[in-house]
């Protein structure tokens, strides 16, 4: 049949997106989580399924949560696992959270999405917090040239059209991103942002001087700010949002952004004086990590049209041929200085390239080859559709990100029987 709309957004109360919905044992009730860009306004809710207009928030600040016997809510609060009574004839929750487990991973995006899955039979799985995290040089074999900059939470990084310089996100003991610049040579970075906002997805200008990021807290506004002393930040596009930066065309009058709304969909941001915005692409799976090759004929990109994520390569602002240019999967692609080769991320963490040329009907791509194999590589991905790592013009040396030690990396955790613990606390 017809799939049809169950919940509508309150666009008065800043709700953008509704997600995560699960029946409650009585198959009349649903719990979701509602996402906002008002303080106060995201949080779990409850709703009837026969009325989904009769519907009221159950927890605020929760953008996550598995509904589990005997009768609890589990989520997340800074890595710490919690399991929260809930009452399903009242529809409330009662009484203070319990501790089940900490160190529990998060995502790179929201502190409180913790990553970890509970069965009804008692299991609870979940991935270790991520160590902290070092940026590494290594050359098209694998081989490390060196470390740049302290160990730290990194999370998306650019490269200045120079090279001289990184733009870097890092995360504070809030959960929260604010934007760095680190410089390559003495590895000493400088903060960019401080305000309590979360400052994401950084594009340089292709002169170096200026940056542009995407502010979530506001809810998504393209931000741009000089880098010489004393720059402020302004407002480049707010409203309608939320908006990724995604890519500064070389000659400076263009900006690529993804709208990451209902419909996900390229758009072109005019900087030369007007500030218009030109739609390039209608609603695309998925669609993310726009690149231009440098001479500006193609566009690279990912999407999960195909049911994963894969790279396409297509004439950018011209007419032609769309080109999948993974085999089995791929995503983060970057582009060599001369924009003949591309480089991407395949799904189980290797690093493939292709050549890239002028083909009849659109671009000539070449078969992939596996530069750097995930063992070597063991990079820290966060995504496809995310930037951890970076390439130089040359294509002979990519920055990476790795666990700062060995003993620190990520494994998957298994705990059985978890409702003991409620029983240990006297909450059962």
């Amino acid at each position: 049949g017809e799939a049809m709309p169950f919940t509508a957004h309150d666009t008065s109360r800043g709700e953008m997106a509704h997600w995560g919905p699960q029946f409650l044992p009585d198959g009349s009730h649903i719990l979701f989580v509602v996402i906002s860009n008002e303080e106060g306004k995201t949080g779990l809710h409850v709703t009837e399924f026969e009325d989904p207009s009769r519907r009221r928030q159950v927890l605020s600040d929760l953008t996550r949560f598995i509904y589990a016997e005997p009768g609890y809510l589990l989520f997340t609060r800074d890595g710490v696992l919690l399991a929260q009574r809930f009452d399903t004839e009242h529809l409330e929750v009662k009484g203070e959270p319990i501790t089940i487990v900490s160190g529990v991973a998060e995502s790179a995006f929201d502190p409180d999405w913790g990553r970890f899955s509970v069965s009804a039979t008692g299991v609870v799985t979940w991935l270790s917090a991520r160590a902290e995290l070092q940026l590494e040089w290594i050359d098209r074999s694998g081989e490390t040239l060196g470390t740049l900059g302290e160990p730290g939470d990194y999370g998306q990084v650019a490269l200045s059209p120079d090279e001289t310089r990184l733009a870097v996100e890092i995360r504070d003991i809030s959960g929260r991103y604010d934007l760095w610049i680190m410089n390559v040579a003495r590895g000493v970075a400088s903060r960019v942002t401080d305000d309590p906002g979360d400052e994401r997805d950084p594009v340089w200008s292709p002169d170096g001087q200026e940056l542009v990021f995407a502010n979530f807290s506001g809810g998504g506004d393209l931000m741009r700010k000089q880098l010489s002393a004393g720059g402020s930040a302004s407002t480049l596009l707010g409203d309608s949002g939320p908006y990724i930066s995604e890519f500064w065309t070389r000659d400076g009058n263009t900006l690529l952004f993804v709208t990451a709304g209902e419909e996900r969909f390229l758009s072109a941001l005019s900087l030369d004086g007007d500030e218009s915005v030109e739609r390039l692409t209608e609603d695309r799976p998925d669609f993310d990590e726009p690149q231009v090759s440098p001479d500006g004929r193609w566009l690279a990109s990912v999407s999960t049209e195909s049911g994963q994520w894969e790279v396409y390569v297509e004439p950018f602002r011209r007419r032609g041929e769309r080109v999948r240019v993974s085999t089995s999967g791929g995503g983060q692609p970057k582009w060599r200085g001369d924009g003949k080769e591309l480089f991407y991320l395949t799904l189980g963490g290797a690093l493939a390239a292709v050549d890239v040329g002028e083909g009849v009907q659109g671009p000539e791509v070449g078969a992939p080859t596996t530069l750097i194999s995930a063992d070597v590589l063991r990079a820290v991905v966060a995504g496809q559709n995310t930037d951890d790592y970076a390439v130089s013009a040359d294509g002979q040396r990519f920055l990476v990100k790795r666990a700062a030690d060995e003993a620190g990396r990520q494994r998957i955790h298994v705990l059985l029987g978890w409702p003991s613990l409620l029983e240990e606390s006297g909450t059962h």
